[in-house]
């Protein structure tokens, strides 16, 4: 039988990454400030117990850091944007392409999604890695 995964483990939700994009914009906040941020962006109306729920969830995955403040709580990110995307990255290329790093690139490159500018900057980046 399986082992549960630990909460730190598990992928992290659209709604989850959603509230994570607004603590990465705004930095420390309130949960009040994570709805507003959510409600405007989204077109829908969150409930504050939902987000505060949400925001716990996070903290017990280990991406989110909440500090007391009077009575209430303020939250930050507790990993850098750049740390998810490879975790989540990692994660993907695991999951979906066995492991296989270049079936990933193959993939990106051959679904036309990517502008001249994305191009440049990824044959850039290959030439640098060649020349290392």
């Amino acid at each position: 039988m399986a082992r549960p995964r630990r909460e730190e483990d598990k992928p992290l939700t659209d709604t989850e990454i959603q509230i994570m994009n607004v603590l990465w914009d705004l930095g420390a906040v309130t949960v009040h400030d994570v709805q507003e941020a959510l409600n405007q962006q989204q077109g829908k109306e969150y409930a504050y117990t939902t987000v505060s729920t949400m925001l716990r969830v996070l903290e017990k995955k280990s991406v989110v850091r909440s500090e007391k403040q009077g009575r209430g709580h303020i939250y930050s990110a507790g990993i850098a944007q750049k740390d998810y995307q490879k975790k989540a990255t990692d994660h993907l290329v695991e999951q979906v392409f066995s492991g296989s790093r270049s079936d990933l690139l193959k993939n990106l490159l051959g679904a036309g999604a990517l502008s001249a500018k994305d191009l440049n900057e990824v044959r850039e980046l290959l030439d640098s890695k060649r020349k290392k």
